[in-house]
């Protein structure tokens, strides 16, 4: 699992093992601060590390889970952040509904849980899954630089790709970790929070769970 780290608009992530994860995670700059010692440097280093893995360690443990989190707080997302979800979801199958779900799949290219798991998404695409009828998917991604390509994605994924410009799709679904993904009614209603790797099994009863939530709202059973 990658930490996301939000700071002054942008976002970026790391994996928890690596030894620069504590680099994307530093306070900001006092102005007229005092220049500090080695030693004290590197208090501040392993201060933030110890900060750092207690707020994963409270997030997991809050959700009685270990290494992933599942959250099934309802949360109706801004009328923005789900028209622009929209933009990369449309399905061509003549059978659904003009309103789909949609998994929104927020990852980070330098994180390979995500490369895993959208690897795990590629394949429900290619087999065409039952439990995956009728439902988009959105890859969502913060921005390494300008110009950046969708080559690192499954080719099954790469026209879902949307870019998180300005974090918005990110505050708006309260990512902290990748891979995060979301499950959204036909209305833009989250229903279901998912963050880490996860077995087939689950992610197909979040699917199934997902179709029967976005029937109700629209009155079929």
């Amino acid at each position: 699992m990658c930490f996301l780290v939000h700071h002054c608009g942008d976002v970026t992530a790391a994996n928890h093992t690596d030894h620069d994860a504590a680099s994307v995670a530093a306070a900001p700059e006092r102005p007229a601060r005092r220049a500090i010692g080695a030693k004290s440097r590197a208090a501040a280093v392993f201060v933030t590390c110890l900060v750092t893995i207690a707020a994963f360690g409270s997030y997991a443990l809050r959700h009685q889970m270990a290494g992933r989190a599942v959250d099934t707080t309802r949360l109706k997302l801004p009328p923005s952040a789900w028209r622009s979800l929209l933009t990369v979801t449309a399905t061509a199958q003549r059978t659904c509904p003009a309103s789909v779900p949609v998994v929104a799949l927020y990852v980070s290219r330098k994180c390979p849980h995500c490369m895993a798991e959208l690897e795990r998404w590629a394949a429900l695409v290619r087999t065409d899954a039952p439990e995956m009828r009728c439902t988009g998917i959105a890859v969502v991604a913060a921005p390494q630089a300008a110009g950046s390509s969708n080559d690192w994605l499954p080719p099954e994924l790469s026209a879902m790709l949307l870019w998180d410009h300005d974090a918005a799709l990110a505050h708006a679904l309260d990512v902290r970790f990748v891979p995060f993904a979301a499950y959204v009614t036909s209305r833009g209603l989250t229903v279901a929070r998912v963050v880490g790797e996860t077995s087939e099994s689950s992610t197909a009863q979040h699917l199934l769970a997902l179709r029967r939530l976005s029937n109700e709202e629209r009155g079929v059973h």
